[in-house]
């Protein structure tokens, strides 16, 4: 048997109950919402005792847990640093990104410059090109919402998602930019004049004189596919993918500190069981940790206040019952935003891939992911 202790986040409260786990039987269920304050949500803070390995799990398609391998992998997530400069839950692919630059530096003028508007038009072409494309191949694999590198590609007439790729990548609403604005402005990939001109920056470069994404994709004539169930396809090969990740890391070191924290996350998951990582639990802790005075650098509105701290503070202003429930709702809500957004992109490069547990997907890390997560503990270690 196990007793796990679980206790309330609630200072004023503290509540605590002690909660048996035996083998074989019903797995409790309790509410994370503490009954005694209604406030406080219930954390693990305790775990005693030690229980055999079930050789089974019910309704995993049988799938078998493995007993924890030994590895280079510290068990201690040394990866685990960087700050609050990450990527929204809309840059969630980095193709439109590359796709973008790569327009700036095929259409620019004599003065290596191109307006906002003729910018947006090629793009509009482009975009629908290559989204036209991509659904052919992909309806050939049955490949999902969610897998689909397609969706990162809408066309004029889809005016919302468009919308969103122009303000989220570019910084504009099609006509005028928005300073500062745009995961082109925000990695120093372009300079913006008052004319709403472009002009690319020496960063540029990284993406800029990589193989076009619009003849690279248009030239397949099929996928291969990463995993099956659910269907992810290959989009890049390995030295392609590894191009750019490296090119991401580069120019935005705490995106490359989020991304492999959770890579480590996923890896050491994989190591334990094969049903992967379970990513619907993150937000939740990251939370209850946020909630204790313990938020990450990363979960900071700024160097000196958390966004758990911002959100009490709306949630007062806004008169709510409970501006704690008000806070963690709202945190648990961006943190979830950030991680979908992340989990995209490292799925668009090969880097984990979904498995259906039921009715939810984990993820679990594949060949080109530990291999890029080996080089990194090896350069830290």
């Amino acid at each position: 048997m196990i007793k796990i202790t679980v206790t309330c986040t609630n200072m004023k409260c503290m509540a605590s109950m002690d909660i048996p786990i035996v083998k074989d039987s019903v797995f409790p269920g309790i509410n994370s919402l503490c009954p005694s304050c209604n406030q406080g949500m219930f954390v693990v803070t305790n775990i005693e005792g030690t229980m055999p390995v079930s050789t089974r799990i019910a309704n995993t398609a049988s799938r078998e847990i493995q007993t924890p391998q030994t590895s280079n992998l510290n068990t201690n997530d040394v990866l685990d640093n960087g700050g609050n400069q990450i990527f929204t839950a809309f840059q969630n692919r980095i193709s439109p990104l590359i796709l973008v630059l790569q327009l700036i530096d095929e259409f620019k003028d004599s003065e290596g410059k191109i307006h906002v508007e003729e910018l947006c038009e090629r793009f509009f072409h482009a975009s629908s090109e290559l989204r036209n494309h991509l659904q052919t191949l992909e309806h050939d694999l049955n490949v999902k919402r969610g897998q689909r590198l397609s969706d990162g590609f809408p066309t004029p007439n889809q005016e919302g998602a468009f919308s969103i790729v122009l303000r989220n990548i570019i910084g504009t609403d099609g006509k005028k930019v928005s300073m500062g604005q745009g995961l082109v402005q925000t990695l120093e990939l372009v300079k913006v004049d008052g004319n709403n001109m472009f002009e690319l920056t020496k960063n540029a470069s990284i993406f800029t004189e990589l193989e076009s994404v619009k003849n690279y994709f248009l030239s397949k004539k099929s996928l291969k596919f990463i995993s099956k169930d659910p269907m992810l396809p290959e989009y890049y090969d390995t030295a392609l993918a590894e191009e750019i990740v490296h090119g991401v890391f580069h120019l935005s070191p705490d995106q490359k500190a989020w991304a492999l924290h959770i890579i480590q996350q996923i890896a050491q998951a994989d190591q334990s069981n094969e049903i992967g990582w379970d990513s619907n639990t993150y937000a939740f802790e990251q939370t209850a940790l946020a909630a204790m005075g313990q938020s990450h650098p990363r979960w900071f509105q700024n160097p000196e206040r958390t966004l758990y701290e911002k959100f009490i503070d709306q949630g007062v202003r806004q008169k709510k019952p409970s501006p704690e429930n008000h806070a963690r709702e709202r945190l648990e809500k961006h943190i979830n935003g950030k991680l979908g957004s992340l989990l995209s992109f490292l799925k668009e490069l090969g880097i984990v891939h979904p498995i259906r547990i039921g009715n939810t997907k984990n993820y679990a890390i594949t060949a080109r992911g530990m291999t890029l997560l080996s080089k990194t503990m090896e350069e830290l270690l």
